[in-house]
């Protein structure tokens, strides 16, 4: 077998050869890159949420307990640590955590529990 005889190697045995059209090939290449694009946008939007959550740990693991507080001889500086501990007791939850009575259909009770 020579190539003269057969033709080339890729040739398809009846003489035509197999050739995608461009619209195939766009096609193609939108679903391969639609899933990419789609997994970038979503990685993207994800970025702010980890980075907000990764802070607020971050900013716990830095907060001063009161046993940390008690061990401190001056009282100047004593009570200044529990200040510290206070506030960080009134930092407020995440977002949503005081949502308003009213939002979830609740209305205010009067004193007689009604």
């Amino acid at each position: 077998m020579n190539e003269v005889e057969d033709g080339p190697r890729n040739s398809n045995a009846h003489g035509r050869g197999h050739h995608r059209s461009v619209l195939a090939d766009a096609v193609i290449a939108l679903l391969i890159a639609a899933p990419l694009v789609a997994a970038a946008a979503v990685a993207a939007a994800m970025v702010p949420i980890v980075w907000r959550a990764v802070s607020e740990v971050i900013a716990v693991n830095h907060t001063v307990s009161p046993r940390e507080c008690a061990t401190i001889v001056s009282d100047k500086e004593r009570l200044a640590c529990f200040d510290q501990y206070a506030l960080g007791l009134m930092k407020p939850p995440a977002r949503g955590a005081f949502a308003p009575a009213g939002a979830f259909g609740q209305s205010h009770m009067n004193s007689s529990g009604k």
